[in-house]
């Protein structure tokens, strides 16, 4: 198989020498998913309450992202400040931008 710039690059910004496979890829987004589910239990009063019942290490792999729960524009409206993962003195500033709500 011919590794493109892409693959390179890629393999490159995850740390991982060699072929970039679709294993070690999907071994690397459920790490990563892994983390950032482990940080915002810790960090954040809305994920903490939302991921209350989830248990990291019950996601085995990446298509187990089905079973998480989502969050809604009218939760972010609700408590905004809910979500906030760092101490308050550590934001410089806030930034909002409206979006469509699609992709």
């Amino acid at each position: 198989m011919k590794i493109t710039p892409l693959d390179k690059w890629i393999a490159d910004k995850i740390n991982i020498s060699g072929l970039l496979d679709l294993e070690r890829l999907r071994k690397y987004q459920l790490d990563k998913l892994l983390e950032t589910l482990v940080a915002v239990k810790k960090s954040s009063r809305f994920y903490r309450s939302l991921f209350s019942k989830v248990d990291p290490s019950d996601i085995r792999d990446i298509a187990d992202i089905a079973y998480l729960p989502f969050t809604g524009p009218d939760d972010i409206a609700s408590d905004p400040e809910s979500f906030i993962c760092v101490p308050k003195r550590e934001i410089g500033r806030i930034v909002t931008l409206g979006s469509s709500g699609t992709t």
